[in-house]
Parts: C-alpha cells; sequence; structure tokens
C-alpha cells in the first residue's frame, strides 16, 4: 500500500496582473501545510508538482526537496472556457460567480467540444494518468506527495467518489489553498480517505484562489 498526499498551492495573486504567483499569505499558508505534513510523519519517497509558478513556489516553501515537475498535474486553462462563453475579450468579472458556474458547466457537458483545445474529459484523463503514474512510481510502502491545483484535486476525488460533473463543480469550489487531500493505492486500487483537510489553518488564513 502506498499513499498520496494531493496539496492544493498556497493563495495565488487574483485580482494582480501575473495570477500565477503566490501572495504574501500563499507563502505563510505553503510553510504551513510542509510543517503539518512533517508533523503527520509523511516523509515523502517522492514529491511532484506542475509545472505553475504557484505549484512549483508552494514546493518551494514547504520545504519539500527535490521535487520533479509534471505538467500534467497542471490546472485546466481557463481562458479557452472563458473565451466560449463571452468572447475573447471577456474576463471573469464580465461573468460573475454565477456567469463563470454556466461556463464550466458548459465545458464540462461535452455538447460543445469542438470549441475548446482541451476538453473535460480529456482534462479528467490526464489527471488520472498521472495519478496512476505517481502511485505506480511510488511502490508499495511509498508516500507521494503531489502539489497542485483545486480543479485536479477535485477531479480525482470525483472519479474515486463515483460522481460526475456537478460533483465536480461542488468539490472544485471549495477546495482550499494548501489544503491536504489524501489517496490509498492498494490492492484494492485508489481510495480517497480524506478530502480538504485543513487543519493547519487557522480561520483567518482560510483562502479559495
Amino acid at each position: 500500500m502506498s499513499v498520496i498526499f494531493l496539496v492544493r498551492h498556497g493563495q495565488a495573486s487574483l485580482g494582480a496582473a501575473d495570477y500565477d504567483q503566490l501572495s504574501p499569505k500563499g507563502f505563510h499558508q505553503s510553510a504551513l501545510v510542509g510543517a503539518a505534513l512533517r508533523e503527520r510523519g509523511a516523509t515523502p519517497t517522492s514529491v511532484v508538482s506542475g509545472d505553475l509558478r504557484r505549484h512549483v513556489q508552494t514546493v518551494s516553501w514547504a520545504g519539500l526537496a527535490d521535487a520533479a515537475v509534471d505538467p500534467r498535474w497542471n490546472e485546466f486553462d481557463h481562458k479557452p472556457i472563458l473565451e466560449a462563453a463571452c468572447g475573447p475579450i471577456g474576463t471573469l468579472g464580465d461573468l460573475g460567480a454565477e456567469g463563470w458556474l454556466d461556463a464550466k458547466r458548459r465545458w464540462t457537458s461535452g455538447k460543445h467540444d469542438t470549441q475548446y483545445p482541451e476538453t473535460f474529459a480529456g482534462f479528467t484523463d490526464r489527471v488520472h494518468t498521472a495519478l496512476k503514474d505517481t502511485a505506480h512510481a511510488a511502490g508499495r510502502g511509498g508516500c507521494a506527495v503531489v502539489v497542485t491545483s483545486a480543479g485536479v484535486i477535485a477531479s480525482i476525488a470525483t472519479a474515486l467518489l463515483g460522481g460526475g460533473p456537478e460533483l465536480w463543480h461542488r468539490l472544485q469550489t471549495v477546495a482550499v489553498n494548501t489544503g491536504i487531500t489524501k489517496v490509498i493505492a492498494g490492492s484494492r486500487g485508489l481510495t480517497l480517505v480524506s478530502f480538504n483537510d485543513h487543519s493547519h489553518l487557522e480561520p483567518n488564513q482560510l483562502t479559495y484562489g
């Protein structure tokens, strides 16, 4: 049996010119989640992250050494989803929260796949291939730590719970920055043990962006 800890990145710079950069709070959250993993006795035999800057910075500030970079752990690209909903010059602010949810539902429906460079099914497939490869590489008795994003973690949790797109939307929305999701790989395959544990964060440190 092996253990895989999926860690969402620290808070990014929402509203800034460059979102893909940890905020000051995001750096602090990353240090806290690294300490929390060490307190659990989680000594990783492998560490991997997506290649987005917020992933790599979280790995560094969490003190997770010798991390491999695998772009299959990257978040879905929101830009094509946004453009399909409101044109090439639209912004998330133009849509608002409900409009953005509708745009994502349009993507996840599979009815407009020709409009997206990566379909929802394609996103799901690459994420789960990455998970299976990570579990295989960890080996029996291994411990892998993966730093990734909310949509990726929600995709894995949804599949392991036997859910569909609506569950994915709900889980993605509530994923906390540096929340920890635990997956076990054993003789029965992959099992979700816990989702979005953020006990290492005080209430004033909770963020979702």
